[in-house]
C-alpha cells in the first residue's frame, strides 16, 4: 500500500548522488525518504535499515544517469513518469486553444434581453393604439360590449402590474359573473427564466469547467500514438529500458511493468526502415550490455530482452538490410542465441 502524501511530506530528506560514471560528473538530489522507501524492500532497507547510508541519509548511484533518476523520482512521487523527447525537427507548431468561460456574461445578457423584452411587451399591452377610421365614418359602440371590454382591459392591466418578484402573483377577484375566475399562477411557471435553480435535479446537473488539468503531467506520460519520421527514437527507447533495468535492480516490479508497457506501445507505433534501424540496434545493445544484465529471457514475455528479441525477429527481413545489425549478430553472445530462438519459433 503506498504511503500517504502527509507521511511522504513529513519524512526526512535523503540525498542521492548520481551519474558520476555515466554523466561525466555527479549530481545531487534531495528527496523525501518515504517516497522512495515505499517502492520496495531493498530501498526501505537502504534508507531505514540501519546501514551506513540510512544513518548518514546519503547514498551514491554512480551508474544511474541524471535523466533516469529524475524519471525514477517522478515515478516515486506520482506513480508515473514523463516520456523523454528525442531530437527532432519541429515542422508544425501546434496552436493552443484558449478556453474562456463566458457563461456568466451570456446568462446576464440573456436575462437583460428578457427583462427588456418583458418591459416592451408590457408597454404594448398597456398602450395599444386604437385603429384609425376612414373619414366620414363614425364608430358605433355597444354600451354593454364597451363595458365588458373595459373590464377585460382593466383585468389585464391588473394582472400585469400586480406582479411581485418575491412571491406568487394573484389576480384580484372580479365581480363580473360572466368572466372566468382568475387562477393563481406561480411565478416559476410563468417566468421560468427568472427563477433561480434551487431544485435538486437542477443542482445535480450543474457543471463546472476546470481551469487546469488535474494531473499537470498526464499528457507527457502517455506514449505517442503516431509515428514521427523526423524524430530520433534512440533516447526514448533507452529511457524506458534504463528505468526497467533500475526497477529490476531495486526490485520495483511496478516500475518494470510500466516501463515495458510504454516501450511496447512505442515500438508498435515505430515504423522501421533501414534509415532508422539504428534506434533498434541501440536498444538491443543497451538491453544486452553489462548495465542491462537484468531482465533475461527466463522472465518470459515480460522481460526487456524478450521484448527486444521478439521485435527484431518480427522485423528480421528489414533488419537484415542494415549493416550495423549484421555486425551485431556477428559479435555472437546471448543476444544471438535469444534472437535465433524467437526467429525459429516465429517461422515454425
Amino acid at each position: 500500500m503506498p504511503a500517504s502524501f502527509k507521511k511522504i511530506l513529513n519524512s526526512r530528506l535523503f540525498k542521492f548522488i548520481v551519474g558520476e560514471k555515466v554523466d561525466g560528473g555527479p549530481t545531487e538530489f534531495f528527496v523525501h525518504e518515504e517516497a522512495v522507501a515505499q517502492l520496495s524492500k531493498p530501498l526501505r532497507t537502504l534508507m531505514q535499515g540501519g546501514m551506513a547510508e540510512s544513518q548518514t541519509g546519503c547514498t551514491i548511484w554512480a551508474d544511474v544517469s541524471k535523466k533516469t533518476f529524475e524519471s525514477f523520482i517522478q515515478f516515486a512521487y506520482t506513480g508515473d513518469y514523463s516520456i523523454m523527447k528525442g531530437g527532432k525537427r519541429s515542422r508544425d507548431k501546434k496552436k493552443k486553444k484558449v478556453v474562456t468561460d463566458d457563461s456568466s456574461s451570456r446568462t446576464s445578457h440573456s436575462q437583460r434581453s428578457r427583462w427588456a423584452k418583458t418591459v416592451v411587451d408590457l408597454d404594448l399591452v398597456a398602450e395599444t393604439p386604437a385603429p384609425e377610421l376612414e373619414p366620414g365614418l363614425v364608430e358605433k359602440k355597444d354600451p354593454e360590449t364597451a363595458i365588458k371590454k373595459d373590464k377585460k382591459k382593466s383585468l389585464k392591466l391588473e394582472k400585469v402590474f400586480s406582479f411581485s418578484p418575491f412571491g406568487e402573483e394573484s389576480l384580484r377577484p372580479s365581480t363580473d359573473p360572466d368572466l372566468p375566475k382568475p387562477e393563481t399562477i406561480k411565478r416559476r411557471d410563468k417566468y421560468p427564466e427568472l427563477q433561480p435553480r434551487v431544485h435538486s435535479e437542477d443542482f445535480n446537473s450543474l457543471t463546472f469547467q476546470l481551469l487546469a488539468p488535474r494531473n499537470n503531467y498526464d499528457k507527457t506520460c502517455k506514449p505517442a500514438e503516431h509515428f514521427d519520421p523526423d524524430q530520433c527514437y534512440t533516447e526514448i527507447f533507452l529511457s524506458h529500458a534504463s528505468l526497467y533495468i533500475l526497477g529490476d535492480l531495486q526490485l520495483v516490479d511496478s516500475l518494470k511493468a510500466l516501463a515495458l508497457f510504454k516501450l511496447h506501445k512505442t515500438l508498435c507505433v515505430f515504423q522501421l526502415d533501414d534509415g532508422n534501424a539504428e534506434d533498434i540496434i541501440a536498444l538491443a545493445m543497451h538491453a544486452y550490455s553489462e548495465e542491462g544484465r537484468g531482465g533475461g529471457l527466463d522472465e518470459g514475455i515480460g522481460g526487456l530482452r524478450s521484448l527486444v528479441c521478439q521485435y527484431m525477429a518480427t522485423n528480421a527481413l528489414v533488419m537484415s538490410f542494415n549493416d550495423g545489425f549484421m555486425d551485431l549478430l556477428g559479435d555472437g553472445g546471448q543476444l544471438v542465441q535469444d534472437f535465433f530462438k524467437y526467429e525459429v519459433q516465429r517461422m515454425c
